[in-house]
């Protein structure tokens, strides 16, 4: 048991005697003990919303830093594209484009036979190639 002094300045014990107090006293500091670690619960908590939020704001940034980097690289490819591209090649790819915009199907239908002609290529090679073995 340990005596201390209050302020009067009389001895006191800061042990209860009974076991009735000795329980108010257990339940007591497990209430002050449990909002001790609420407390830090939320403490913890708030950190780590922060932490997230400037995690979000770094990998925002760094995300559109990309995108401009991309989008400027994309140009300047395209431009140097347009300054080597021979102009006959250059009218032939305007002249595409523009029935492309107007004439969707037959676009859509070009493409398809070519992939048939490739297509059909390739597995002639193929099998031509099974055949020699």
């Amino acid at each position: 048991m340990t005596n201390t002094t209050d302020d009067s300045g009389s001895a006191r014990s800061d042990e209860p005697s009974e076991p009735d107090e000795l329980r108010e006293q257990v339940e007591q500091t497990r209430e002050e003990l449990g909002e001790t670690v609420a407390q830090l619960a939320d403490k913890a908590d708030k950190a780590d919303k922060a932490d997230e939020a400037d995690l979000k704001k770094q990998v925002r940034d760094k995300l559109d830093a990309v995108h401009t980097e991309v989008q400027e690289t994309a140009a300047q490819t395209a431009q140097a594209v347009r300054e080597h591209t021979p102009q006959p090649v250059q009218d032939a790819a305007a002249k595409v484009a523009a029935t492309s915009r107007s004439k969707p199907a037959a676009v859509i239908a070009a493409v398809v036979a070519a992939v048939a002609a490739v297509t059909t290529t390739v597995l002639r090679r193929r099998k031509n190639g099974k055949d020699q073995r």
